[in-house]
């Protein structure tokens, strides 16, 4: 996940994260879901140069609707999410991936949820 998505994953993830990967044709995208405190959901953020200080509310995971829902991703259209995104690149890479994030802060543990794409 690292090399390919560019994506960094903090040790306070492995115990809890899940993920899925979509491959058809030219499109490659890969799910990730993983619950942590706030210093974890903040390490990774950090790790991955997201920047929280202006996210959107969103009604509903930001994602394909059906997606998820094999995998017990919440289909509640009424559940808020913090939902921000950005475009994450690695020197020496010659890909760049589109991450789109939603983080429910109001669980006790913050539950993140990831689509990441690549461009």
């Amino acid at each position: 996940m690292q090399d390919y998505y560019h994506l960094q994953l903090p040790a306070c993830t492995q115990n809890t994260i899940r993920y899925a990967q979509y491959v058809q044709m030219t499109t490659d995208s890969l799910y990730v879901r993983f619950t942590g405190d706030d210093a974890c959901v903040g390490e990774f953020l950090a790790a991955n140069h997201l920047d929280v200080k202006q996210p959107r509310t969103t009604k509903g995971l930001p994602f394909q609707p059906a997606f998820g829902k094999d995998y017990g991703w919440p289909q509640d259209t009424t559940r808020q999410f913090a939902t921000l995104g950005g475009t994450l690149t690695t020197p020496g890479k010659s890909s760049l991936v589109d991450v789109l994030i939603a983080i429910d802060y109001a669980a006790a543990a913050r539950e993140v949820y990831l689509r990441a794409g690549i461009l």
